[in-house]
């Protein structure tokens, strides 16, 4: 069976641990992760594909094998705002374009660009250790206590700071 495997230590750090060949002709991709506690938790890559839904957590998991090992904590989080800033701004300039400059609105490429965005969201939220689902829900409760019955021109107004 062709299949690649990689192992993530406490520092979230990947390893490639082997390839055999043919990565797209294997019928299975497994993602072994190792916990701190020496346990392992093994995801298959082609079934969260196929199964359409990902939870917070999951997607924030599954994005950072993707981190730069060789960032500490503080290079993390400068490299995630100043990510979130950029990719924020390649999204901005998609829509400015079609409202200013006559250009068509590519769907397509802003939605890239808004997983540009998640991905360095996922990387902010891991640098400060927090699981993306609290920033997620800590957004939600704050939402709730300011607009209560749905959004309000008034309390947009008139909004204390919290």
């Amino acid at each position: 069976m062709d299949c690649i495997a990689f192992f993530l230590d406490a520092e979230q750090n990947v390893q490639l641990k082997f390839i055999k060949q043919y990565l797209l002709t294997c019928p299975k991709i497994t993602l072994i992760f190792q916990t701190l506690m020496g346990k392992s938790q093994t995801t298959n890559i082609q079934d969260k594909k196929e199964s359409a839904t990902m939870t917070i957590n999951e997607y924030q998991k599954l994005a950072m094998t993707t981190l730069n090992p060789d960032l500490n904590k503080k290079e993390i989080l400068i490299n995630s705002v100043m990510g979130l800033c950029g990719e924020s701004g390649e999204a901005v300039d998609l829509v400015k374009k079609h409202l200013f400059q006559g250009h068509e609105l590519d769907k397509n490429k802003l939605a890239k660009e808004l997983g540009d965005i998640a991905w360095y969201l996922a990387e902010a939220a891991t640098a400060l250790d927090i699981p993306l689902e609290s920033v997620f829900q800590g957004n939600i409760d704050k939402l709730k206590k300011r607009y209560p019955e749905g959004f309000e021109f008034s309390k947009s107004l008139n909004r204390t700071e919290e």
